[in-house]
């Protein structure tokens, strides 16, 4: 596994969610933690960055759960996904001109003032 084959396993779980409508999901930092030389390259700032722009982009792209790596990622991982989650919120409101009433939505959570401004001036509805 590296970091780039993470794409063969998000790609599976739109299979398996397309046929069977299961929840999918995956360990991501399997294909980053094991690119070990991405350290000597990037320096660990470099490898943090990449780590999480990898967690969040697996967690919006047909995961329903993400094993996101040892417990000392979250300060970054779960700051990553919740930004994924909020563009994909605006991405879905783009196309369907509706966002998600879950009140643990991280776009409801953090822009709420945002999402009214969305709704005041209509947005794309859906065709």
């Amino acid at each position: 596994m590296n970091m780039p084959s993470t794409s063969f396993s998000l790609v599976a779980n739109r299979l398996i969610k397309e046929k069977h409508g299961l929840p999918c999901g995956g360990a991501y930092s399997n294909g980053t933690h094991m690119w070990k030389e991405i350290k000597e390259k990037w320096g660990l700032e470099g490898f943090k960055a990449m780590d999480a722009v990898v967690q969040g982009m697996s967690s919006v792209l047909w995961s329903d759960f993400n094993f996101c790596g040892p417990a000392v990622t979250a300060p970054r991982v779960f700051p990553a996904v919740a930004s994924a989650h909020m563009l994909l919120s605006t991405f879905v409101y783009d196309e369907t001109g509706e966002i998600s009433e879950n009140e643990n939505l991280p776009l409801r959570k953090y822009f709420g003032e945002f999402i009214a401004k969305l709704k005041e001036g209509g947005g794309r509805k859906k065709k």
